[in-house]
């Protein structure tokens, strides 16, 4: 009898931890209730922004981490590298500084293995960061060269903020609250197909 009742609960236990696995799945993976052809497409389209160098939203971020690791790996890899070279550029004090903070990120770009997979990535989002630069207020105030010696506080780009960062709803508080009243909905559901077997 005690077998019965423990091999009954283990089945139980199994389906709530399969529930439970799906829901997370479901979190994570935008496409998940997509036709194959428009998952490919969603695929694609991140494919695409890597290869310009733009960068991918927390929904694309988890898409990859939980249908193609290999290129979630190579995505945070891109990520973590923009922000050290945004860091850099918001800490030069002339347009002189900026052009060397880019041409030395470039140099470390060139000196990446010609097999290195992300070397094409990693070049797109050097090349998309400065430009991004080059086009913000930020740098538009930046002196030419920087002077060194005259007192008090020098100019710098501290104040930058890329446009991904201040225009990109995904990103913000609202983003994510929304992405939160889904992920309850979606687990919501699950806990009630649960309870129905």
């Amino acid at each position: 009898m005690l077998d019965n009742v423990s091999l009954f609960e283990n089945q139980s236990v199994s389906k709530e931890g399969a529930i439970w696995k799906q829901a997370l799945a479901k979190m994570l993976d935008p496409t998940s209730d997509m036709p194959p052809e428009r998952k490919k497409q969603y695929e694609q389209k991140i494919y695409a922004k890597l290869k310009a160098g733009k960068r991918l939203t927390p929904k694309e971020m988890n898409y990859l981490k939980v249908n193609n690791p290999t290129m979630y790996n190579t995505a945070r890899r891109i990520e973590i590298a923009r922000q050290a070279f945004r860091e850099r550029l918001k800490h030069c004090h002339s347009k002189e500084e900026v052009q060397d903070v880019i041409a030395n990120q470039m140099k470390v770009v060139e000196a990446m293995s010609d097999a290195d997979p992300d070397k094409e990535y990693m070049a797109a989002m050097v090349k998309n960061e400065a430009d991004e630069f080059r086009d913000s207020k930020a740098y538009a105030k930046l002196p030419q060269k920087a002077d060194y010696h005259k007192k008090g506080k020098m100019e710098d780009a501290s104040d930058y903020k890329p446009k991904d960062e201040k225009d990109e709803d995904s990103y913000s508080g609202v983003g994510l609250l929304l992405q939160g009243q889904f992920q309850c909905n979606v687990i919501d559901g699950l806990a009630q197909s649960f309870s129905l077997l």
